[in-house]
């Protein structure tokens, strides 16, 4: 089957029946599709991708079937964890030859040195394993986040003090804030994203 109609068939089963959800909203695929539509011309030469916050794995299974991306995506959440890779399990079993890879960490996507340090105070999940112990936020070419409202500052300084120089930012949704008040560049911006780079 063609990896557009595996995905779309895969992530239609929701909501999903979730005990602890921190915050978890399912993204309807369309739209994703559009997203990525509206992203395309940055994504070229971006192969390694951080994805913060995996939830139920479909933006990642687009960026790894569709893009042929290599994705880390880190998720706070054991049973969303569970989720995506049963999904991602089945889109693979569904596709011939399938492109990309995911790797699903559990763990904080925020690192440990700026939990306590720089964090907004109403920024709730400073839990959590570290996942860089294994893996180097600076090995990414691009980052993918959509945040809560409240952990966009999170993601934006995680973002300016731990990515290499040439990667990018990604986020899905709706966005007034000024890049540069974050030491940002703003290369796109559109009703549903925005992609940034540093300085």
């Amino acid at each position: 089957m063609e990896p557009w109609s595996v995905i779309l068939q895969q992530y239609k089963q929701e909501p999903y029946p979730l005990k602890e959800d921190f915050g978890f909203v399912a993204l309807p695929t369309q739209e994703l599709q559009h997203f990525f539509v509206q992203a395309e011309e940055f994504l070229s030469g971006k192969k390694y991708w951080l994805s913060m916050g995996s939830g139920d794995g479909r933006v990642e299974n687009i960026a790894a079937r569709i893009y042929h991306k290599e994705v880390t995506a880190i998720e706070l959440s054991q049973e969303l964890i569970t989720i995506a890779e049963t999904k991602t399990a089945q889109i693979i079993q569904a596709i011939k030859n399938p492109k990309g890879r995911i790797q699903f960490v559990h763990g904080n996507y925020v690192p440990v040195a700026l939990r306590k340090e720089r964090i907004p105070p109403h920024f709730n999940f400073l839990h959590g394993k570290d996942p860089y112990r294994k893996i180097k936020f600076s090995s990414f070419d691009l980052v993918y986040s959509y945040p809560w409202p409240s952990q966009i500052e999170t993601v934006l300084e995680c973002f300016r003090t731990c990515a290499k120089k040439e990667a990018l930012l990604l986020l899905y949704g709706k966005y007034d804030f000024d890049a540069k008040e974050y030491g940002l560049r703003e290369l796109k911006r559109w009703d549903k994203g925005i992609i940034l780079e540093k300085n």
